[in-house]
């Protein structure tokens, strides 16, 4: 921390001088030194958008830093020169490595540990598990001595690491609603409990920005929700949502729910239904309406009618985030949650049945898909299998009444782990879960046609959602 002696700058923090942005605090995003030269970069959130550039000299000890100059754009522009000042504080932070597991050399492991030991365990999704680093040393996170000072809370916090689950939804019971909201929660209700100070280190002192827990269920109305916080904040405003998407690996994939709160100042501001929809080859947010919520003591309520739900539940999974700021236009991410949990109604479980056809095939792994938006199969992917060989299927399906893709693809020259992008061949078919079970489709895989030299192909491309532009190589004197 800086005590600087003249304006722009006073006790460390960033301050404009009365008549330009009064009061504007200032954070450091970027900062470094090259020889007796330093630079950082500078945001500020609090007041408006406006950024910083801060550079000078800074002598050897790291002790004051004269000659700086501050550019300043954004809501307001310009440049301040001639500012000095001195450190007032330090703190140090020490990072402890002991490298003799990898080689063998530590009395606890005498042989090298394996690195394949020190890796987490992965889901269904191949994303780490929280509480699993070091999964081949006993989930030790200290990983073998090598990180003595390691917790698995400190990677689950470190990689934002989430739970992956299967859960029910949960009916709420007559006796739990008093005076239309859900009085208590039932273990059977309760969705995640995310760990605390897991957000930023400069806003954990910020009350309402932490999540805590996450609780849902349903009754013959309403879809009923409770986040619970350490407090609701008093001051500020504060945005809450909860994310329900077919597609395990992006919360806004085609068909998603978005449930938002907002808090102003310590009360209920207001809450609305926004539904993930895709027209003419685009993805937006559509506004379904206002829904009731409110919040009392450290707990934030919400009720969505099931009439406002423009499609099925079964299959979501879970997104829980928090935002914050000073003014409502200008929020910052404090907390975000976008779990593997899958909420699921058991009646209602479905499934698609088929098989893979494929002449060609030299053994490369064939994967089988549902994905929901046609433009972005990888990120909107809700169930997967990878077959060995051409043959049979077994996928968990989409809700009853929803819409989606099944597509079929493999590596044209052969797998290779180290070119992800090579060629591949694929095939697809839209389909709708008109039932519990779709059985029979069947995938066709053909290898590409051949064009020879002075032989024309013709034919057409037809692309329903977004035309591909084709490319070769042309040699002078040859014909195409």
């Amino acid at each position: 921390e800086f005590d600087f002696f003249n304006e722009p700058i006073e006790e460390g923090a960033m301050v404009f001088a009365p008549g330009a942005a009064d009061g504007s605090e200032w954070e450091v995003s970027c900062f470094g030194i090259e020889g007796e030269s330093f630079y950082a970069s500078l945001e500020n959130k609090k007041n408006g958008y406006q950024y910083g550039y801060l550079w000078g000299t800074i002598n050897e000890d790291r002790s004051r830093i004269s000659n700086a100059s501050l550019d300043y754009w954004g809501d307001m522009n310009g440049t301040f020169g001639s500012i000095t000042g001195n450190r007032v504080s330090l703190i140090e932070s020490e990072f402890i490595a002991d490298l003799n597991p990898m080689f063998g050399s530590s009395p606890r492991y005498p042989v090298p540990v394996s690195p394949r030991d020190l890796l987490p365990e992965l889901n269904a999704w191949n994303r780490p598990l929280p509480g699993t680093v070091g999964n081949g040393l006993e989930q030790d996170a200290t990983l073998g001595g090598i990180v003595p000072e390691m917790t698995q809370k400190e990677w689950t916090i470190l990689g934002n690491l989430q739970p992956a689950e299967n859960k029910q939804w949960a009916e709420i019971h007559p006796v739990q609603i008093m005076n239309g909201w859900v009085g208590f929660w039932l273990d059977e209700q309760w969705i995640l409990s995310d760990l605390t100070e897991d957000v930023c280190e400069d806003i954990q002192d910020i009350p309402g920005a932490d999540i805590r827990d996450l609780f849902m269920g349903y009754n013959i109305d309403c879809l009923h929700g409770c986040i619970v916080l350490d407090e609701i904040p008093a001051e500020g405003h504060y945005h809450y949502e909860v994310l329900l998407s077919y597609s395990p690996l992006d919360p806004s994939a085609p068909d998603s729910l978005k449930i938002v709160v907002e808090i102003e100042n310590g009360v209920f501001y207001s809450a609305q239904l926004l539904h993930r929809v895709q027209e003419y080859g685009w993805n937006y947010w559509e506004n379904k309406g206002l829904i009731d919520a409110d919040c009392d003591l450290n707990m934030i309520h919400f009720k969505v009618p099931f009439g406002m739900i423009p499609s099925y539940l079964w299959g979501r999974y879970v997104t829980v985030n928090s935002s914050w700021g000073t003014y409502p236009w200008v929020l910052e991410t404090a907390d975000k949650n976008p779990t593997h949990i899958q909420l699921c109604f058991m009646e209602t479980t479905t499934q698609i049945t088929g098989s893979v056809h494929y002449k060609g095939h030299i053994g490369s792994p064939i994967y089988v898909q549902i994905y929901s938006d046609p433009l972005e199969p990888d990120d909107s992917m809700i169930s997967s299998v990878m077959l060995t060989e051409p043959g049979d299927f077994v996928l968990p399906g989409l809700g009853l009444g929803a819409t989606g893709y099944l597509r079929a693809f493999t590596h044209l020259f052969g797998f290779d782990p180290l070119d992800m992008d090579a060629l591949q061949i694929s095939t697809f078919v839209p389909f709708t879960q008109y039932q519990h079970t779709i059985s029979q489709i069947h995938l066709t895989l053909e290898m590409p046609e051949v064009l020879r030299l002075n032989v024309w192909t013709f034919g057409a491309l037809h692309f329903p959602h977004r035309e591909e532009v084709f490319a070769f190589d042309a040699i002078a004197g040859g014909v195409y």
